[in-house]
């Protein structure tokens, strides 16, 4: 019989083990993360990249194709989030002494921070691992309504925004760029950092001794 190997063209059939930290530096010298946290029991995840595509007409043909990619937006459903967790993410007030959150409609203090999890693949055992390094969270709406008869579930929606880093890693042989996600399938025999993923931020490695950044094109795949 012949030997069965994984399928690496699993459909995506669920999410968890959603984490944040807060970014502690960006920098030309440095990328620092604090340990990743537990963000919340997850029902929905979708990313949303924005990408440009310029196209150049010559003799009434198109002749040359640009394509760029900007920030990627990830929306998050969440069964809930506590206020504790919410001055958190968006850098308002929560007084640990009596448990109140104040908010005080000013989001400069929204610090960058990094988001990581993972989705099923095929619904099985096998998980595409993800983070991304450099974002800020926004808070949606909330909806409430009096009991009745019948169960209403209001969930909570998140919005992330990811960034590229100004931070520059080895991101190839050649290449310093900054970075924007880390993503990995243990699909792939090569991966088998699966059981400590949400120990830190996932990174590029770091600058070779002596490497010039040649290119400052970002990685946003």
């Amino acid at each position: 019989m012949a030997e069965q190997t994984k399928d690496v063209y699993g459909e995506v059939i669920g999410c968890d083990e959603m984490h944040y930290a807060k970014v502690n530096e960006d920098s030309g010298t440095k990328y620092e993360a604090a340990t990743p946290e537990y963000l919340a029991p997850t029902a929905e995840i979708q990313t949303n990249p924005t990408v440009n595509t310029s196209k150049r007409y010559y003799d009434n043909k198109v002749r040359f194709i640009d394509v760029t990619e900007g920030d990627t937006e990830v929306k998050i459903v969440v069964s809930g989030v506590p206020c504790s967790l919410a001055a958190k993410l968006t850098g308002k007030i929560y007084d640990a002494t009596n448990g109140k959150f104040y908010d005080t409609g000013d989001l400069s203090d929204t610090p960058y921070c990094a988001l990581s999890g993972r989705m099923s693949l095929g619904g099985g055992d096998e998980y595409r691992y993800f983070n991304y390094l450099k974002g800020k969270f926004a808070l949606g709406g909330q909806a409430a309504k009096t009991k009745e008869d019948g169960i209403t579930v209001n969930t909570t929606e998140l919005t992330y925004t990811a960034a590229v880093t100004v931070h520059k890693f080895q991101v190839d042989t050649d290449k310093l760029s900054g970075a924007k996600a880390v993503k990995a399938d243990t699909t792939d025999a090569k991966f088998t950092g699966a059981s400590t993923w949400f120990s830190k931020i996932q990174t590029p490695p770091e600058p070779v001794s002596g490497q010039s950044a040649q290119s400052s094109k970002a990685v946003s795949k």
